[in-house]
C-alpha cells in the first residue's frame, strides 16, 4: 500500500467522523435551545441531520467494501 493510498485512506475516515461530529453538534445545539425556551424544531433538525449522515456514512463504507477488484 504506498503512501498517497494511506493518506487518502485517513483523509476519509476523517471526512466522515467530521460528519458525524457536525451532526451531533447540531443535535447537542437543538437540545440546549429546546431546554431554554427554543422551539422542538431544532431537535428534530438535529437528530435527522445526525441520522441522515450516519445512513450515508455507513453507505458509502458499504458500497467500498462491495467493490471487487478487477481481476487481470
Amino acid at each position: 500500500m504506498s503512501n498517497l493510498s494511506k493518506v487518502t485512506t485517513w483523509a476519509d475516515i476523517l471526512h466522515d467522523l467530521m460528519g458525524l461530529a457536525a451532526g451531533a453538534m447540531l443535535l447537542a445545539l437543538g437540545l440546549t435551545t429546546h431546554r431554554h425556551g427554543g422551539s422542538v424544531g431544532w431537535v428534530i433538525a438535529g437528530a435527522a441531520a445526525l441520522i441522515s449522515t450516519s445512513l450515508w456514512v455507513a453507505r458509502r463504507r458499504h458500497v467500498r467494501r462491495r467493490k471487487t477488484t478487477p481481476s487481470p
